[in-house]
C-alpha cells in the first residue's frame, strides 16, 4: 500500500538512455501500472530512445484511453526508431479521444511512422 502512495505522488517518469530498452513486456507492465490509477499526478512521461516499438505504444495507448493520466502534459517518445504508423495512429487516437486533457505535446519524431499525424491530433485536441 505504501508504494501505491508513492506512485500517486509521481509527477514525472523519465527513462532516457540509449543503453535502456523498453521492450513489450516492460511497456505492458508500465501500462498496467498506469491503468491501475496509481499515477494520477503524472505530468511527463519520457520514453525517448527506449526502442519501445508499436506493441509497447499500443499497450500504453490502451491504458491512457481510460483517462488514467489526466495531468499528463508531455508524452515524449522521440528517436526510438521503432514506432511505425500503427503506433502513431494509436497515439493520435488517444489525443483525439480527449483521453489526455492536459496534454500539450506528444513528441514522436525520429521514428519510421508519420509523427505529424500525432502532432495534428494533439494540436486539434488542445484548441
Amino acid at each position: 500500500m505504501g508504494s501505491r502512495c508513492e506512485l500517486r505522488e509521481l509527477q514525472e517518469l523519465q527513462r532516457e538512455a540509449e543503453a535502456l530498452r523498453l521492450k513489450t513486456p516492460e511497456a505492458e507492465a508500465l501500462a498496467k501500472v498506469l491503468a491501475s490509477g496509481a499515477a494520477p499526478l503524472l505530468e511527463v512521461l519520457q520514453l525517448d530512445n527506449t526502442r519501445i516499438g508499436d506493441e509497447g505504444v499500443l499497450a500504453l495507448a490502451r491504458a491512457l484511453h481510460a483517462r488514467v493520466a489526466p495531468k499528463l502534459e508531455r508524452f515524449l517518445l522521440y528517436d526510438n526508431g521503432t514506432i511505425g504508423d500503427e503506433g502513431m495512429a494509436a497515439l493520435a487516437d488517444v489525443a483525439r479521444a480527449g483521453a489526455l486533457p492536459a496534454c500539450e505535446w506528444i513528441s514522436a519524431g525520429g521514428n519510421p511512422g508519420d509523427h505529424r499525424v500525432v502532432e495534428a491530433a494533439v494540436e486539434a485536441a488542445v484548441k
